[in-house]
């Protein structure tokens, strides 16, 4: 049953590509999101006390200041990382075993208002995941 649902979300998404009434990246609320994400070595602890230490005393991204403190939470799966701007963008991290001893760090960064900025905010993802 759940993966009708996913293929009909498909479907309109094709839909409205086609029609123009949604772009490629852009969600149905009309906002873009960028991504980029790293496999690197280590379980998923380690990777979030790596991304902890790159962000340590960061109090801007990408040139724009945070609008609160980045937060970190966990569950038996997953390790989370997430930080608003003041530009009314976020950025969701999140971290997952990929195979014993490798982890994966995503990040997704949303609610960006054009298309135009997602070559920006994936280059600043990719190369603060550069560092791990």
């Amino acid at each position: 049953m759940a993966s009708r649902g996913w293929w009909a979300q498909g479907a309109a998404i094709a839909y409205e590509h086609e029609r123009g009434l949604r772009v490629p990246g852009q969600s149905h609320t009309g906002d873009f999101s960028a991504s980029a994400s790293k496999t690197v070595h280590g379980d998923k602890d380690a990777a979030l006390a790596r991304l902890l230490e790159v962000v340590a005393g960061m109090q801007e991204f990408g040139g724009v200041p945070a609008e609160e403190r980045p937060t970190a939470s966990s569950t038996d799966t997953w390790r989370y990382w997430r930080v608003k701007l003041a530009d009314g963008t976020r950025a969701d991290v999140t971290i997952s075993e990929k195979s014993p001893g490798k982890a994966v760090v995503a990040v997704q960064h949303s609610r960006l208002p054009t298309q135009d900025e997602i070559p920006r905010w994936k280059s600043f993802w990719k190369e603060l995941l550069a560092q791990f």
